[in-house]
């Protein structure tokens, strides 16, 4: 019936092999979509690097220019301060979301969100209230010190939580950072008590040295509170990270929400006297909106960018803000470095980019992994 086997070859379709199913077409085919995979890996690694990088420079600043408000206006309670920098982030927060609002926060939460975003505010609300219960009295430096433990905790939290792994290069990144943290800060306040012993005593009134027996009685409370919020913050990483789904700016909105809602209440109960509203000239208000503005867009910025990379890396640049915030102290106050922070500074740049290295050098092993491989 058949002339050959040819002929038969011909009646079976499956038989043939165009060019597209061949061995070599296939494999030039997933070698592009791993080098696309890989290059937008490297895209968000190097954009939540950055985005990240801009979190601790506008909180540093926001720290430090509030370290002023609080230096001119002693008597200022921090519900007050913090409920209106939370109104204002909210007149913020309400010109971005604009007509998106029922989007971003109704239709973006879902249920199985709904524990996660409620711990993430409460824990974001009252670290800050730690936090700048501590910049009021104790030194910036300090503040750095204590609050530069939360890379530890976030660390530690996404090895055990979300089952991140970090390199022993970057243990030890974390730990380098920490130790040139000690060095800065152990000088500077070295420092500090210096000055207070070499500082006249014979001109401090009776009202002066009451205030300043009872700042020394609550100091360990403001520590205490530090220690509070760096666990604090690790757990808001954490969170923030588990929520990477969700809009960076659903959590932000609640959080500047829940502010205006705690400190609000906290005002009368606390007995505090209106002091803005009271005493605050021109020049204060306009400190306290950049500080508002400087806090929401830190917020922001940390968000995403924990919603792009793990947070135990990126919790490495957050060493970053001591050295900003002894530059910006420099700017504003007027302090001055000596050697020992000089080291300091070189042992923190030292971990971070140490840190940084070992992130990126990863990528790069593995795409030569494949090209060896093929």
């Amino acid at each position: 019936m058949f002339n050959n086997k040819q002929d038969l070859e011909n009646l079976i379709p499956h038989k043939k092999q165009s060019v597209n199913d061949s061995p070599i077409s296939s494999s030039v085919d997933n070698s592009t979509v791993e080098k696309d995979i890989l290059r937008e890996t490297r895209r968000k690694t190097t954009l939540a690097f950055i985005l990240m990088f801009f979190y601790v420079i506008l909180t540093s600043l926001a720290d430090s220019v509030s370290k002023l408000i609080y230096i001119k206006h002693k008597e200022l309670s921090v519900y007050e301060f913090l409920f209106w920098r939370a109104f204002v982030q909210l007149s913020f927060m309400g010109g971005l979301i604009n007509r998106n609002a029922k989007e971003i926060l109704i239709r973006n939460v879902t249920r199985d969100m709904l524990l996660p975003l409620s711990i993430r505010v409460f824990t974001g609300v009252i670290s800050f209230y730690f936090i700048y219960t501590a910049i009021k009295f104790l030194p910036i430096f300090i503040v750095s010190l204590v609050i530069n433990l939360a890379p530890i905790f976030t660390s530690i939290m996404g090895f055990m939580f979300l089952k991140e792994r970090i390199t022993r290069t970057e243990v030890f990144a974390l730990f380098l950072a920490f130790s040139g943290v000690f060095i800065l800060v152990s000088s500077s306040t070295s420092n500090f008590s210096e000055e207070n012993k070499t500082s006249p005593t014979d001109t401090i009134t009776s009202s002066d040295q009451k205030i300043e027996e009872t700042q020394s009685n609550i100091r360990l409370i403001p520590f205490i509170l530090l220690i509070a919020a760096a666990v604090m913050m690790a757990t808001t990483n954490i969170l923030l990270r588990h929520m990477k789904k969700m809009h960076e700016y659903t959590s932000a909105t609640y959080a500047v929400l829940a502010s205006i809602f705690f400190f609000g209440f906290g005002i009368p109960i606390s007995g505090s006297e209106m002091i803005i509203s009271t005493q605050f000239d021109s020049q204060d208000y306009v400190i306290m909106v950049f500080v508002a503005l400087c806090g929401i867009g830190g917020l922001i910025c940390k968000t995403k960018a924990m919603q792009l990379e793990m947070a135990s890396r990126l919790s490495i640049l957050i060493y970053f803000s001591v050295i900003f915030s002894l530059v910006f102290d420099l700017i504003l106050i007027g302090t001055i470095f000596n050697t020992n922070e000089i080291y300091g500074m070189i042992v923190i740049f030292m971990a971070n980019a140490l840190s940084v290295y070992v992130i990126f050098a990863k990528f790069y092993q593995k795409q030569d992994d494949k090209f060896v491989k093929k």
